[in-house]
């Protein structure tokens, strides 16, 4: 995931913090509901010292449940960007913030509204605005600038990170009643259930991010990724997972022991076994008298691009 630092505003839409840039702040404040003209068709405007200006709800373009407070009560945050200009509804401004910026992967959203996350401080995770979709339909002002010219981006050196000895071991866990297992050399770490951001827009499996030693690590619920039925108990637990460098944290209904499953013991998936994961799982694994179904990673990866 790329990284950059950035200037930020912090804000507040349905509880929930926000960051907008600096950089495309103009101005914020209260405006009378007599100020506001609602147009044909639902568009309100209002005539600020900067001219005739669209507003829109912060809401709206994040898909949250509208705010409950008087329009008179909200903050007007004046924004700019390519010579366009628009006015947005926020329930309340933090402050100022520097902030580590990530990007998310794609299937956490579409992009168009969350455009990644912002790290405050150690403690402290906030989603990015995506801001080009709030300007979008917005007739820019004045004339059209020189564009700048980018260069491109400095060449990364790969890092390639020693498993060997890992292939046949396995982490075994229990989801929908059934014997899971994955290859240990892609398992990162597992973490005991903890707070996850909800982030909007996202795809239902999608249950949010969390912010692991400042590595934005995605949140699949995979359940509702095979659409089987929820868990008659909440998972405890989140299995960190990388595959060619992407993190991906999954909840786990139970998780039960490493073992080493020889690879004399491991096969293709009868024809006629069945699992509810079934188009993720290739092969089975016997250790013991217990047959373990084999997730494949690149399969669920693929699945979420």
């Amino acid at each position: 995931m790329s990284e950059e630092m950035l200037n930020g505003m912090t804000i507040i839409v349905d509880g929930k913090k926000f960051v907008l840039p600096i950089s495309i702040i103009k101005r914020s404040f209260k405006a009378e509901e007599k100020s506001i003209t609602h147009e044909p068709g639902g568009t309100r405007i209002i005539d600020t010292n900067e001219g005739i200006t669209a507003l829109l709800n912060m809401s709206d373009y994040l898909d949250l449940p509208p705010s409950d407070k008087p329009m008179d009560e909200q903050i007007v945050m004046l924004l700019e960007d390519k010579r366009r200009r628009v006015g947005v509804f926020v329930d309340a401004l933090v402050g100022e913030c520097k902030a580590m910026c990530k990007t998310l992967p794609t299937f956490c959203g579409d992009g168009a509204h969350i455009g990644g996350c912002a790290l405050i401080n150690d403690n402290e995770m906030c989603l990015l605005i995506s801001h080009e979709g709030l300007f979008e339909g917005i007739t820019p002002d004045g004339p059209e600038e020189e564009p700048i010219e980018q260069l491109p981006p400095p060449e990364e050196s790969a890092i390639v990170i020693d498993k060997s000895g890992m292939e046949n071991k396995y982490l075994t866990f229990e989801l929908f009643n059934e014997d899971y297992a994955i290859q240990i050399e892609y398992v990162k770490e597992i973490i005991t259930l903890s707070e996850i951001t909800a982030v909007p827009k996202a795809p239902p499996y999608v249950e949010g991010i969390i912010n692991r030693r400042g590595d934005i690590i995605p949140i699949i619920n995979f359940r509702r990724m095979v659409m089987a039925p929820e868990a008659t108990t909440p998972p405890t637990n989140i299995v960190i997972l990388e595959h060619e460098g992407i993190p991906l944290g999954i909840l786990i209904d139970k998780i039960k022991e490493t073992l080493t499953i020889p690879e004399e013991s491991v096969a293709p998936l009868p024809q006629n076994k069945e699992s509810t994961a079934t188009n993720y799982v290739s092969k089975s694994g016997r250790h013991d008298s217990n047959v373990y179904l084999i997730l494949d990673l690149a399969d669920i990866y693929a699945a979420l691009q």
